[in-house]
């Protein structure tokens, strides 16, 4: 190529440039005018929730920033962040409504100072103090100053716990693998077994109404406050949960808190010091004194919560179904059960669930397996849960085995099993 050409090469790039930043710098101007048009009567020109990337907070005795991130809102001082929160504070910023213009030389005193960073640039907000009238004067990147009435000034206000995650933990129910309650009045330990079930300490199955009660405690443990704890605090409760992801977490209780109990969170990371509902702690106290949380019943699902299953009888695998108010036969031949066998079938769910036999020691001598009968439960697949009991005719009685804790109980009597006549004979032995 010559020069020459090259030069007009050159000559051209440049101004298509020049002409494109031009033709971007009157777009961005028009949409800006068009805008502030739209939005008049708002607070803001432009909305401001949605290309949000950082918020800065500035007063006295306050300094924090939070910043987006992929996964979340992320702190500067560490703190646990509620993402809710921060996005209710941007509609609401986005949404506020100027009750009139101040003077143009107007910049109150600001007892916070908030940037709300973008792509855009950075929109500077001077909140001022609360007025008489009950109202906020905010100054909009230190020019235009606008008063705004208590319902959006309180909706934008900020303080040194904003959007801070008041859960104590902030994992879900589910996850939870290991809950410890410990007080001077005693303590109880709780293992998952599976997504619905735990095992006490003692390795026996919990009641479900008890592990009910429990979830209940740890859903509603919020913080009501924050504040170091008092110099004479001790310990009246430990609240230690493990996760199944092997994350461990831990709250003492003690001390009093003007708005109830102080707390400290020591696990995980950052610790936080507030105050928790005093009504909590009780709920939790008492929880710790209960004498008897073992599951009475030998069955823990109830009939109507079982979705299907499988009934091994004298050698024949039963694969059962529930289909409306009764239940379908998948094998070993498929057809929905009788009337009469769908009632005993029932009947027999019913007793085993509502019974509450004996436990004894596992006999050495246990006799061939008579029945065994294994549940699933129709809840999500989060939230289901299978049960296995085997069944063993001893001399006039039968035993139990409920896998769930390994524990036998003694049925008091011989059970009548339910029994599906078939149209042929099963083939093979299907025994478990």
């Amino acid at each position: 190529m010559s020069a020459r050409r090259e030069r007009i090469v050159n000559l051209s790039l440049i101004v298509a440039a020049l002409m494109a930043s031009a033709i971007a710098a009157t777009t961005a101007h028009s949409v800006t005018t068009l805008d502030r048009e739209e939005r008049k009567g708002f607070l803001l020109p432009v909305t401001a929730s949605a290309a949000a990337k950082r918020i800065e907070i500035h007063a006295d005795g306050i300094d924090l920033a939070f910043e987006r991130l992929p996964t979340g809102w992320k702190a500067s001082d560490g703190r646990d962040v509620d993402p809710s929160k921060v996005d209710r504070w941007l509609h609401a910023l986005d949404a506020a409504k100027v009750a009139r213009p101040l003077s143009e030389n107007l910049t109150p005193a600001p007892p916070v100072h908030v940037t709300v960073v973008s792509p855009a640039g950075a929109l500077a907000l001077d909140i001022g103090a609360r007025e008489a009238q009950g109202g906020r004067a905010v100054t909009i990147d230190r020019k235009d100053s606008f008063f705004l009435t208590e319902e959006w000034a309180s909706a934008i206000a900020l303080d040194r716990d904003a959007f801070r995650e008041t859960r104590v933990f902030g994992f879900p129910l589910a996850d939870i693998a290991e809950i410890s309650i410990a007080a001077p009045a005693g303590a109880i330990s709780l293992r998952r077994v599976d997504n619905a079930s735990f095992v006490t300490q003692d390795r026996v199955l919990a009641s479900s109404s008890f592990v009910r009660e429990v979830e209940s405690t740890f859903s509603d443990l919020t913080f009501i406050g924050f504040q170091p704890p008092p110099n004479d605090a001790h310990d009246i409760l430990t609240f230690a949960i493990k996760t199944r992801a092997k994350q461990e977490a831990m709250l003492r209780v003690g001390g009093a808190c003007p708005t109830g109990r102080a707390a400290q969170r020591v696990a995980p990371l950052p610790v936080v010091d507030g105050c928790i509902d005093d009504a909590w702690v009780k709920e939790a106290l008492d929880l710790v004194t209960r004498t008897n949380i073992q599951e009475p019943h030998l069955l823990q699902s109830s009939p109507d919560e079982i979705g299907e299953l499988t009934f091994d009888l004298d050698h024949t695998h039963f694969d059962i179904a529930r289909k409306g108010s009764g239940f379908h036969l998948r094998a070993p031949e498929a057809r929905d059960l009788s009337k009469e066998e769908a009632a005993l079938l029932e009947t027999f769910l019913e007793e085993r669930a509502k019974e509450t036999p004996r436990a004894i020691a596992t006999p050495s001598d246990l006799p061939l397996l008579r029945a065994a009968i294994v549940t699933q439960s129709a809840a999500s697949a989060s939230a289901s849960t299978s049960e296995r009991i085997d069944f063993y005719d001893v001399g006039a009685k039968t035993l139990a085995h409920r896998s769930k804790d390994g524990r036998t109980f003694d049925l008091g009597k011989r059970l009548v099993f339910p029994s599906f006549a078939l149209r042929s004979s099963p083939r093979g032995d299907a025994s478990p």
